[in-house]
């Protein structure tokens, strides 16, 4: 049958035919409380009308900094359906990379639990928990354009930089379900729903398409509050049955070392999806093994949407590459001249689809040869080959290269290296260059290990790579810092490393 999308001017149309075909089946469960379609769709409403008191216009942007909730997912709504263009900033943002964004995009409203310090947005509406629209008078607002010329914002992930927003429109937004639907379909479809586990923040892009795919479908999501405990995930997770969950890879990551030796530890997920950066290969094959053996990898960029999907009968001969690229996207791999790279060879990812945004807001290098948008395609940002079976591999970011004397590497090589070490439990290698030196040199930084074991480490890379590729230095730390994404902050390890210079003798 398929998502069906046709006919809706608005992402919150579903919402609206949800509650016409299913008024009491559940839509949202937080908690011990349940929201149905039909409770859903009054409460937008009413929330269109409440924020109409604030003055909202039709295509005015409006922050959002909210945790899961309830409370969330029916402000977001009210505001696609009257026409607003939502700016989805991740509760867990900084205030100092939060306000560069909210002054630059000109917000006038914010919804947040507290206020942000230091925050100069000249309407702050306080939402606290349990919050609910009240019965109002007042009309309630619906958008008079349709759906593609309807924006929202998405911030891009800040892993190479300051997050920059993304503007789509709903109707590119629609784009992007019918493309996730043509890969998941086997697990998740209109049929077939099942109960989505909202784990991530809904601000992230990567969890707000899959939401909006599942509110397309009709099943109900759940939203799981930021556990402090990853064991209290493990038995929140372990408690659905036929459940789909999307995470990251540090998720992924507490997975395995919850799981035991024979798993699976989460035999009753019907599908579990690791977005963001590419799990190791190794991690890849154990989480299919341990924890799940309906188990999938995805690559996709706030920019463009998804871009490939790596199944679990993929993985055994793979599971070193980011998968096959999604049917209805277009990928083309560029030298450094603009020039199709060679079959096979290294190049800069550029991508094509229905889904695509159009640019970047507030972009700080505007002239960026590596990843934006340009004559119609975007640049990922992302540098790697397409091999003969037609697989995907990336190498790394075209701005974490490294020229090591007269090698160019890329971090992921290395990592994947050091990540198989007992103990090791994250890693990140990034380029120094010291003052006066002509060339970069590789520095480690281990997460999980003591200095103490410094000797070891640097022996088990000597087994897996050539002296030339191999860190020139290592630095432990109990954690690596990370973007509101949850993907290693690279940019603030190199701030570190250019205010505290490493001993290189340390190599």
């Amino acid at each position: 049958m398929g998502a069906d999308v046709k006919g809706l001017a608005n992402i919150s149309d579903v919402i609206t035919r949800n509650a016409e075909r299913d008024p009491d089946g559940e839509a949202l469960l937080s908690g011990r409380h349940v929201v149905t379609w039909g409770q859903l769709d009054l409460c937008v409403d009413d929330a269109t009308a409440f924020l109409d008191g604030h003055g909202i216009g039709e295509g005015e942007p409006v922050g959002i900094a909210l945790g899961n909730s309830v409370e969330h997912v029916i402000l977001l709504l009210a505001l696609l359906r009257m026409g607003a263009a939502p700016l989805e900033i991740p509760p867990d943002t900084p205030p100092d990379a939060m306000a560069p964004v909210l002054t630059g995009m000109n917000v006038r409203v914010l919804l947040c639990e507290f206020s942000p310090p230091g925050c100069s947005v000249p309407v702050i509406v306080p939402v606290p928990p349990h919050w609910r629209p009240s019965r109002s008078e007042r009309r309630r607002r619906h958008a008079r354009r349709p759906a593609d010329l309807l924006e929202l914002f998405i911030l891009s992930s800040g892993s190479t930089g300051a997050p920059k927003p993304v503007p789509m429109t709903q109707g590119a937004l629609f784009h992007r379900v019918r493309l996730v639907e043509t890969v998941y379909f086997r697990w998740w479809s209109p049929e077939r729903p099942g109960t989505f586990l909202l784990a991530n923040p809904i601000g992230h892009s990567a969890f707000l398409h899959w939401f909006i795919q599942q509110t397309v479908m009709g099943g109900r999501t759940v939203l799981l509050p930021q556990y402090l405990y990853s064991a209290d995930l493990v038995r929140a997770v372990a408690e659905w049955d036929d459940a789909i969950l999307r995470v990251v890879p540090n998720a992924c990551r507490l997975f395995l070392r919850a799981a035991s030796v024979s798993g699976p530890l989460l035999p009753g997920l019907r599908l579990l999806n690791c977005t963001g950066q590419p799990l190791f290969e190794h991690e890849k094959r154990e989480i299919l093994r341990r924890v799940t053996p309906n188990f999938t990898e995805s690559l996709g960029a706030a920019g463009c949407g998804p871009i490939s999907f790596l199944a679990p009968e993929d993985m055994a001969a793979h599971a070193a590459s980011v998968g096959r690229v999604t049917p209805g996207v277009e990928l083309r791999v560029r030298g450094a001249n603009g020039a199709p790279s060679p079959a096979g060879s290294l190049g800069r990812l550029e991508v094509r689809s229905p889904g695509m945004a159009a640019r970047f807001l507030l972009d700080r290098a505007p002239g960026n040869e590596t990843e934006g948008f340009h004559d119609g395609w975007y640049r990922t940002g992302d540098v790697g080959r397409i091999d003969g079976d037609g697989i995907l591999h990336i190498a790394g970011r075209a701005a974490d290269r490294i020229r090591q004397g007269d090698e160019e590497l890329y971090p992921t090589e290395i990592e994947a290296a050091l990540s198989s070490y007992p103990g090791i439990t994250e890693v990140a290698v990034v380029g120094y260059r010291p003052p006066g030196a002509g060339s970069d040199v590789a520095v480690a930084i281990v997460g999980g290990l003591s200095y103490a074991h410094r000797t070891d480490v640097a022996a088990h890379c000597a087994t897996l790579l050539p002296a030339a590729r191999r860190p020139r230095c290592y630095l432990f730390s109990d954690r690596l810092p990370q973007t509101a994404t949850g993907k290693v902050d690279r940019p603030a390890i190199r701030d570190y490393l250019a205010a505290n210079p490493p001993s290189l003798s340390s190599a």
